[in-house]
């Protein structure tokens, strides 16, 4: 018999929630978290809503100089996993070493560090090549979110990213639940974060004709999957 594993802590940082209290509360109350873009203007585009975090203060989890250098999607991850370990009542900063390599990092992303690698290259051609990032090419990568969070905590264990396009969380916690039943690594921190909200990003779902166009005017009609005038999330 398959030995049983457990979830023993979760984190949560999300449009219309930051902690899993929040989380929960909007959602069983039916809270949209898609409101009208504000990280830049929207106006050329098609589509002019998304599920952004406006609330949340990179600046808590990484430093200003820091942050020029890695993806936002760095702190968000940063933000959830230390919720996670204070749920699950594990403190990384008391551990041995031997307890360190007994836990591993498994995230799925779709996109990684798009938006990172999008302004850099907007940097390039815009004329402004002295202001590309020195970590253009390790922080553009998918395996730096993994990296980051290892390196942060002190983890020791197996340190992977899933990509799968809109399945890459699922199959993240699909891969520590085998790997751990295999007996390969005992604990995981496990999950998946994204931040694709950048207009070369919305251009490029628009053109797949992947997003809703129909509810600029009603951000919080936008993405319900099961509504029978779904079309696009």
């Amino acid at each position: 018999m398959l030995p049983r594993v457990v979830i023993t802590g979760m984190g949560v940082v999300s449009p219309n929630g930051i902690g899993k209290e929040a989380f929960c509360r909007a959602i069983l109350a039916g809270k949209s978290g898609v409101k009208r873009i504000s990280r830049f203007d929207p106006s050329a585009l098609p589509v002019h809503i998304a599920g952004e975090i406006p609330e949340f203060d990179e600046l808590a989890w990484v430093d200003a100089k820091e942050r020029k250098h890695i993806s936002r999607v760095v702190p968000l991850a940063l933000a959830a996993s230390t919720e996670a370990l204070q749920d699950s009542g594990l403190d990384p900063a008391t551990m041995s070493l031997e307890e360190q390599r007994q836990i591993g990092v498994i995230l799925g992303s779709g996109g990684g560090a798009q938006e990172f690698s999008e302004e850099q290259y907007r940097l390039w051609h815009s004329g402004h090549v002295k202001q590309v990032s020195l970590f253009c090419i390790p922080s553009g990568t998918m395996g730096t979110i993994s990296s980051e969070i290892s390196m942060r905590f002190g983890f020791r264990g197996y340190s992977h990213v899933v990509t799968t396009s809109c399945t890459s969380s699922s199959d993240a916690i699909g891969y520590a639940l085998q790997h751990i039943q295999a007996g390969i690594q005992p604990m995981f921190l496990v999950g998946g974060v994204d931040a694709p909200i950048t207009p070369g990003i919305i251009k490029g779902y628009t053109l797949l004709r992947a997003l809703t166009q129909s509810w600029n005017h009603a951000p919080e009609r936008a993405s319900r999957p099961f509504s029978a005038d779904r079309n696009g999330f």
